[in-house]
């Protein structure tokens, strides 16, 4: 399990590097409609590109260069979760895809904005999924060392009789 919870973490450290390269590189696009507002945020769409770009960087980073699983695994999720509910509220709001708003590198793949925002959906919800798995694998043998470092008597403590 801890070779499977490894590769899930480097891959969604690769996964989200790549995503917020392709932000920045959306970002700096000439798209008229990186100037837009986000549907909502109050920013414009290329600021949105750059807050989220930044966060996948920095949850990257955390995630390759990172000790505990904990805490990496905490981030992802977190991270994963704001996703989950930005995209929840761009679907009620009825907005477009988001990958019209992605500026000009959407325009270098040869797939359409609305498939590139279901790719994105489909990684963003293995990471997320992934996240939630392996915190809750992991909880009952993070639970079991809390208990039994509470368990374990004081170096010279007297037994109860």
């Amino acid at each position: 399990m801890k070779r499977a919870q490894s590769y899930f973490l480097d891959s969604a450290a690769v996964i989200l590097f790549i995503l917020a390269s392709l932000n920045f590189c959306g970002a700096v696009g000439s798209s008229p409609t990186l100037n837009w507002p986000d549907a909502l945020l109050p920013l414009s769409n290329r600021l949105t590109l750059v807050l989220f770009g930044s966060a996948e960087l920095a949850v990257s980073a955390v995630l390759l260069a990172g000790k505990s699983k904990w805490v990496k695994l905490g981030w992802l999720a977190w991270l994963m979760t704001n996703w989950f509910v930005y995209r929840i509220g761009l679907w009620s709001d009825d907005a477009s895809n988001f990958g019209d708003c992605l500026g000009n590198y959407v325009e270098w793949f040869t797939i359409s904005p609305k498939t590139m925002s279901i790719v994105i959906e489909v990684l963003l919800g293995f990471m997320l999924a992934g996240s939630y798995f392996f915190l809750a694998v992991n909880w009952p043998r993070g639970q079991r060392g809390k208990s039994a470092k509470t368990d374990t008597p004081a170096i010279g403590a007297q037994p109860a009789s």
